[in-house]
């Protein structure tokens, strides 16, 4: 074989060690996986930082988003929140009226960690029936009739 003789095989890149590689990721201060992909597509990562660093590094330090990232989000996907009965009776007894008061609420910073910022989406499958009841008002919202 003629060892001048090109493969069509790209080589293979060795990889940062992933504490290195997460800390070029926060110093870019990005702020979420699609902010990433865009940088990751920009041509400015460097090559020995991967593309899709949770495939990289699944079994070698990878914890999520949020840790690779430096902004401590946390996928629903992993997190803990109360049962749906419990939830709602903590969400009611706030006496909010509305889904913006609900909103405001959540942003504020004095929502409990476990109890979701979304929970329509969090217990759709689990009792959700609705924000007026979520939030104790027992009205459900109306809308007006559209104009014949």
């Amino acid at each position: 074989m003629n060892p001048t003789k090109k493969t069509g095989r790209k080589k293979k890149t060795r990889m940062l060690a992933y504490a290195h590689a997460r800390a070029i990721a926060r110093a870019l201060k990005l702020r979420s996986r699609a902010d990433w992909r865009e940088f990751a597509a920009s041509g400015l990562r460097p090559p020995n930082v991967p593309s899709n660093p949770s495939r990289t590094y699944k079994d070698d330090g990878w914890v999520g988003w949020g840790h690779w990232l430096g902004t401590g989000n946390t996928s629903t996907l992993n997190m803990y929140f109360r049962p749906y009965g419990d939830a709602r009776r903590f969400a009611s007894a706030l006496g909010l009226k509305t889904s913006r008061d609900w909103h405001a609420y959540s942003c504020s910073g004095a929502r409990p960690s476990d109890v979701p910022s979304n929970p329509q989406v969090v217990y759709r499958d689990a009792g959700w029936s609705g924000m007026f009841r979520w939030l104790g008002t027992g009205t459900a919202a109306t809308t007006q009739p559209m104009a014949r």
